[in-house]
């Protein structure tokens, strides 16, 4: 009799611990970290697929992380510099190229050095999480602008002693090889010289370290896979 009071309280004790088991609410933190560690981890290797794997469309066309995206600044630089005309980007020779493909390059891996993880928080009524990261960026993001038009302003100086120094030059090509030899001359030239001058401005912005809000949100009902949602400056 004791034998079997002694196998029943064994057998309603392992019940009860199966049933608390499965009564216990999921800790999403460690899946809402994961997905804002890598954005973050996309962010700073400038990898637009890895962010893309841990974060919802919409992230990536936020103009603050378009950056991070080296062919898409390559677009933006050519749109920017050849007034849309496809004609002029043919003029580019392969060099020419290559020095504006790095100069992306860097712009883009240099946008986030470094982050740290502080706080992670979820709001299960909502399932959604808030991660907090301190960040260091390679340079002033928000003085990037007026870096840029520092150097056009310059540009319009150099241009102007360029063409001096080289008219003779630029005639006989544009009579040799129409526009194209004369264009592309003007441009092998000048785009080096204006991007050397363009990093060193960056550069000289310094680096900064920020905090940022990261929202992450469930991509579904059961909160088994979280998507970052956004990501913003944290100002409190």
């Amino acid at each position: 009799m004791k034998k079997r009071l002694v196998c029943l309280l064994l057998a309603t004790s392992m019940l009860s611990v199966v049933f608390t088991g499965c009564g216990e609410k999921k800790d999403y933190s460690k899946k809402v970290k994961e997905a804002a560690y890598g954005t973050m981890k996309g962010i700073a290797d400038a990898d637009s697929a890895q962010v893309k794997k841990f974060a919802e469309e919409s992230v990536l066309k936020d103009s603050k992380l378009a950056q991070i995206d080296a062919k898409v600044m390559e677009d933006t630089f050519y749109q920017g510099f050849t007034s849309g005309n496809e004609q002029l980007k043919s003029y580019l020779d392969d060099d020419t190229k290559k020095v504006i493909e790095k100069f992306c390059e860097k712009l883009a891996k240099d946008f986030i050095v470094e982050f740290e993880i502080q706080s992670v928080k979820v709001d299960e009524d909502n399932m959604q999480g808030t991660v907090i990261v301190k960040a260091k960026y390679g340079y002033n993001p928000e003085k990037i602008q007026s870096s840029i038009q520092e150097v056009n302003t310059d540009l319009q100086g150099d241009m102007a002693e360029y063409q001096k120094e080289n008219m003779d030059e630029l005639q006989k090509l544009y009579l040799s090889d129409g526009e194209a030899g004369l264009y592309g001359k003007i441009y092998k030239d000048i785009i080096p010289m204006m991007l050397n001058k363009m990093s060193e401005k960056i550069e000289k912005t310094g680096s900064v370290e920020k905090k940022l809000k990261i929202t992450v949100k469930a991509q579904d009902k059961d909160g088994d896979s979280w998507k970052v949602s956004k990501v913003e400056e944290y100002t409190k």
